[in-house]
């Protein structure tokens, strides 16, 4: 029995519908329609999918890890990684040395910032003084100098602003398109566009795509156009960093 079977089968022994599980475990219906009938070419990516089989299974009561295992075996042919093997100690660990600091040091290094400190606010206080000085009105009789400060030069070019890496990608649909559409590690759009709709996302890393009619789906990235990413009908996936 399937991972889908599993599911499907506890879930009606429960008396659940597939809009009640939508509701509680907030996946979307499309999701785990697809996880019961073991559709799944249409999920997400796989750490998503593994997330929905985990939740999936822990309302309905059932193992959360079994099932997680299985259906990634299933789906994606392996299973979680192998716990790497523990060491076996061949000879006793050396005792750690005991930390002695070093107080003549610390000591000097305090006196000689107090010192820093000193000197440093006699200084500040004497170019204040001479500051205060060189400002007062000169007495009468006597003209104030005219500070004569040159304009700046129109020629002058200013300096290139420096401009932050951006992809935007604009998508626009011909045919009727399931969509997955991941911004900087965040879903920013999943469902269904009929065709003649378009979006547009932006993203300061990565966006990352899945279409489930590559066909019907026209890309532009970054005002560039990139045609489809595929056949009618293909699901297909890619992902656009930012330039």
């Amino acid at each position: 029995m399937g991972v889908g079977e599993k599911l499907q089968e506890e879930r009606l022994r429960q008396g659940f519908t597939l809009e009640e599980i939508e509701e509680e475990t907030k996946i979307r219906k499309y999701y785990l329609q697809a996880l019961e009938e073991e559709n799944y070419k249409v999920l997400p990516p796989r750490v998503y999918a593994t997330g929905f089989v985990r939740r999936y299974a822990k309302f309905l009561g059932l193992s959360e890890t079994e099932l997680a295992n299985e259906f990634k075996q299933q789906a994606y042919g392996d299973t979680d990684e192998e716990q790497a093997p523990v060491m076996q100690a061949t000879e006793p660990l050396t005792p750690i040395n005991k930390v002695i600091l070093p107080w003549g040091n610390i000591i000097a290094g305090v006196i000689f910032l107090v010192l820093a400190v000193w000197i440093g606010n006699y200084i500040v206080g004497y170019i204040a003084d001479r500051s205060i000085q060189e400002v007062e009105p000169p007495g009468p009789g006597i003209e104030q100098p005219v500070d004569e400060t040159p304009e700046p030069d129109p020629g002058t070019t200013p300096p290139p602003v420096t401009k932050t890496p951006v992809a935007q990608l604009e998508l626009k649909t011909t045919q009727p398109c399931w969509l997955l559409v991941v911004v900087d590690g965040e879903t920013e759009y999943t469902g269904t566009l009929p065709a003649g709709e378009e979006k547009t996302f932006e993203g300061k890393e990565l966006i990352y795509i899945k279409a489930g009619n590559a066909g019907g789906l026209e890309i532009t990235f970054n005002g560039e156009e990139q045609g489809t990413l595929g056949a009618p009908g293909e699901v297909k996936e890619s992902e656009f960093p930012a330039q």
